[in-house]
């Protein structure tokens, strides 16, 4: 199961970014993960992925359910581990994997955020670390 989204800024009918979480787990664990895609560079460093990636952890959060929320990142994308950290996500793992895309070994930085059980609001979310 997947949902995606498109976010706009400003009075424009045209795609900022593209945001999406997936590969929703079993109803027993109600894990998920997401991607987020910034369309034109124009748009970077505006706060549009922090604002997007929010809004898909709350929406995961208080819409689906889930108790887990993942993203994976190649280690040498600065930027997009800044917003993971800054929308309170914490690194959990590095893995050496075979990207098939590339044809090599790359590493991937693993990101997670768990929902606090008392409160569901995005302000108060709890940090795995």
């Amino acid at each position: 199961m997947s949902y995606r989204f498109l976010i706009g800024v400003g009075s424009s009918s045209t795609a900022t970014a593209r945001v999406g979480i997936f590969r929703i787990a079993s109803r027993v664990n109600w894990r998920a993960a997401f991607c987020i895609t910034l369309i034109g560079e124009e748009y970077w460093g505006k706060g549009i992925a922090t604002a997007s990636v929010r809004l898909i952890i709350s929406y995961g959060f208080s819409e689906l359910g889930l108790e887990e929320i993942c993203a994976y990142v190649f280690h040498e994308n600065k930027a997009p581990i800044r917003v993971l950290e800054k929308s309170g996500m914490n690194q959990i793992e590095e893995v050496n994997e075979y990207h098939c895309v590339s044809g090599m070994y790359r590493t991937s930085l693993n990101y997670m955020i768990r929902r606090c059980k008392k409160n569901h609001h995005i302000d108060m979310f709890h940090n795995q670390t």
